[in-house]
């Protein structure tokens, strides 16, 4: 049975940092210049999770206006920058990470950009925590899609590091969070920062937690949980035993899942 946990994968914003009002006033600060405003619910239901770039393309596709996004994105983070020094940790999470750390490699990806995470990881005294930062600096295509946790799966094998998808964790504060470590095979804790225990369910979370505190029991959950996870050739099988019956739910390389009762 499998038991060890490989890499532990870490969301940003709403995660680690409790950033995203911050994200939100700046987004609204630059829209302002073009008659336009998003309430706060909105920005959660549609747009948590993208990066800068994603968020004013989107924008201007939705309410069809012309953008400059790259003029925009710079005039977001000038103002996002006057703001990120505020920035607090979430409940738990510096406990959680030195707790962590000590056993499994630890790394973050997140759609924020790399000096803001840098900074903000150096004023809570843990930036040296992290083998590797994969931000939205790093791809064009962000979460859902499974690009980010690929880029940073390879970046972390090219560290030395012994990786298999299969047995490493993500924690994510969105349902776009969840999608990508699901879709590249990880197992997935959602954190009901923002949204609820059931919504991030219905994106896929393995697990849900309040928050980080407590890492012992949040470790516990997670072997628990990979203990009912065997590695057969390149697939996973997921079992489940009911009513005298086992169910294997299978994940091939492709991400494709097939249900099995035997």
């Amino acid at each position: 049975m499998i038991k060890d946990i490989q890499a532990i994968f870490f969301d940003f914003d709403g995660t680690i940092a409790d950033t995203e009002e911050i994200h939100f006033k700046s987004f609204n600060r630059v829209l302002e210049k073009f008659g336009l405003e998003i309430s706060w619910q909105e920005y959660l239901e549609k747009y948590l999770a993208y990066t800068d770039q994603e968020f004013f393309k989107k924008i201007s596709e939705e309410k069809k206006i012309e953008i400059d996004i790259n003029e925009a994105c710079k005039l977001k983070q000038e103002y996002t920058r006057e703001d990120l020094k505020h920035a607090k940790p979430l409940p738990g999470v510096i406990e959680a990470i030195k707790y962590f750390k000590k056993k499994y490699p630890l790394c973050i990806v997140s759609g924020a950009l790399k000096e803001e995470i840098e900074f903000i990881l150096k004023n809570f005294g843990i930036l040296d925590m992290f083998e590797e930062i994969v931000s939205g600096d790093d791809y064009d295509e962000g979460k859902p899609s499974p690009k980010p946790f690929e880029i940073a799966i390879e970046k972390m094998k090219k560290l030395g590091y012994k990786i298999n998808n299969e047995l490493c964790v993500a924690f994510e504060d969105s349902g776009y969070g969840i999608i990508s470590a699901k879709k590249t095979g990880l197992l997935a804790v959602g954190i009901t920062t923002f949204y609820s225990q059931e919504k991030l369910k219905e994106s896929g979370a393995d697990i849900v937690i309040n928050s980080l505190i407590g890492p012992e029991e949040i470790e516990e959950k997670i072997k628990s949980l990979l203990k009912t996870r065997i590695l057969e050739g390149d697939k996973v099988l997921l079992v489940s035993h009911k009513k005298n019956k086992t169910f294997l739910i299978t994940a091939d390389k492709k991400n494709d899942i097939h249900t099995h009762l035997g």
